[in-house]
């Protein structure tokens, strides 16, 4: 275990010298030029899709580095980083692993700022993969670089262009700009994400893939996007955690900010052998991971599904002021399903007003239920759903709306969903939803998402998600008065 941050190391006679550490990290993100070593003139090649989705995208210089080639995609290409006349903010590394740290030397003596090694063969390999390792690091600390990998993926950065990680864009959708950064441990899983979140519409600040973490580690880009404008959500995909005591301390500050969602894999034995032959990591015992993820308030999602139902709910609706939750649907065992999840998962079925209460009856015929849930049965029209969602939105003992509309009526109009979307937006109240049933249910359900309300395939879902919410505003107000 390192922290990169405490290092010693004397840096005084390299060019970024006394540039802090933290600091140089947003070379990663928003460079000005940028040089792909191991740069590749022959499609399929790593090195050729690196610098192909670099040119298309990337909005600054752009220098291939290939000693046996002189022009790459109508790119001038340099024999060495060193030979580029220009400054090079980010260098790019895909080459076989046992001349990674030559070249992270070179790109000190050039004075690059920051390094994504994307090559495989380090300390996943074993022990002659963690020297090579080591190498890299002392490099990285006497000239005062920052180090991204190796065996990752990289930064996707849909503003700046930053296109690292060599996916086909026929292979993976490239997701539009957002405030979600999405860091994973997993190279692979970076790409599978990425892709989902593209297909969910979920727009992202970065996309990172962080691999053996030799250097930048989840810790140092928690910190990082802490402070960042763009980024409204983190969220980890995590094997393992490399500075336990700085990694609470971060993301307990960090959550006062913004949330915090991690899927930690390697729980069982089983998967903790794994983890360790994947990345080189050493998972350790799940439940002092559990203890510290509650320590710092991160949100711990039980599965992928899991964790992009709760960023879906972050992203799209407002915090909920209190853990008062009512349920608006056309199906009674909507409801009672409904019901039972929100206590299971530490949430209250709303009570509501005497006034709200008045108005139901009122407008209402008998045959509809009008207590918590409401009940709009079969004859439920868009109207209805309209009046019972102003209702219970209006209504001061009611901090989140569960919405569930079975389609398999003939009464409800398609257009409800247009309404509802019009009324959610006029109240600061987060409100989830769900349309159990197949193919016609889907589609009803991804123009909900489109319109800005998060829809689940089955309630619970939608429930688990904001019972995360709830979790969070919790834990931020705690952390809140710890300081008073």
């Amino acid at each position: 275990m390192h922290s990169s941050e405490s290092s010693e190391v004397e840096v005084k006679d390299v060019k970024n010298a006394g540039m802090p550490r933290r600091e140089l990290l947003r070379y990663f993100f928003a460079p000005k030029a940028i040089a792909v070593i191991g740069a590749s003139a022959t499609p399929g090649k790593i090195g050729y899709q690196i610098l192909y989705n670099l040119k298309r995208r990337f909005k600054g210089d752009l220098f291939p580095v290939n000693p046996k080639q002189e022009e790459i995609l109508e790119l001038k290409c340099y024999p060495s980083i060193v030979d580029i006349p220009e400054e090079v903010d980010l260098a790019v590394i895909s080459i076989p692993a046992k001349f990674v740290p030559e070249q992270v030397r070179l790109c000190g003596e050039k004075g690059v700022k920051a390094v994504i090694v994307i090559a495989s063969g380090f300390g996943e390999t074993g022990e002659e993969g963690k020297k090579l390792e080591e190498e890299m690091l002392r490099y990285a600390l006497y000239y005062n670089l920052r180090i991204i990998g190796p065996n990752c993926h990289g930064i996707y950065n849909p503003r700046t262009g930053v296109d690292t990680p060599f996916i086909p864009e026929r292979r993976m959708a490239k997701p539009e700009p957002g405030n979600l950064v999405l860091v994973s441990q997993s190279g692979a899983f970076l790409g599978a994400l990425g892709d989902w979140v593209s297909q969910e519409r979920i727009g992202v600040s970065n996309l990172i893939g962080i691999g053996n973490k030799v250097d930048v580690d989840e810790t140092d880009l928690i910190d990082w996007f802490k402070d960042e404008e763009e980024t409204g959500i983190i969220a980890l995909y995590l094997e393992s955690v490399k500075r336990g005591k700085e990694f609470i301390r971060v993301c307990r500050e960090t959550s006062k900010k913004k949330p915090i969602i991690i899927f930690k894999a390697g729980r069982t034995e089983s998967g903790a052998r794994a983890a360790t032959s994947h990345t080189g990591s050493i998972a350790g015992v799940d439940a002092i991971y559990d203890a510290a993820f509650k320590q710092s308030g991160v949100i711990r999602a039980e599965s992928l599904e899991h964790m992009f139902d709760v960023i879906r709910a972050f992203q799209r609706q407002p915090l909920p002021k209190g853990d008062r939750v009512a349920i608006v649907s056309n199906g009674g065992g909507f409801g009672v399903v409904c019901a039972d999840a929100i206590e299971l998962n530490g949430l209250k079925v709303a009570r509501f007003t005497e006034e709200t209460y008045e108005y139901l009856r009122n407008r209402f015929p008998p045959h509809y239920g009008i207590t918590n849930p409401i009940d709009l049965t079969g004859d439920g029209d868009k109207d209805d759903f309209k009046d019972a969602m102003e209702a219970v939105l209006k209504d001061e003992n009611v901090d989140a709306v569960i919405l569930g509309i079975i389609w398999q009526g003939v009464v409800l109009e398609d257009e409800v969903v247009e309404v509802l979307a019009k009324v959610v937006k006029k109240y600061d109240k987060p409100v989830l939803g769900s349309s159990p049933g197949g193919e016609f249910s889907s589609m009803m359900s991804e123009k909900f998402n489109r319109l800005g309300i998060p829809h689940y395939p089955i309630p619970e879902r939608a429930i688990k998600a904001l019972s995360a919410m709830v979790s969070y505003v919790r834990r931020r107000e705690e952390f809140f008065r710890d300081e008073e």
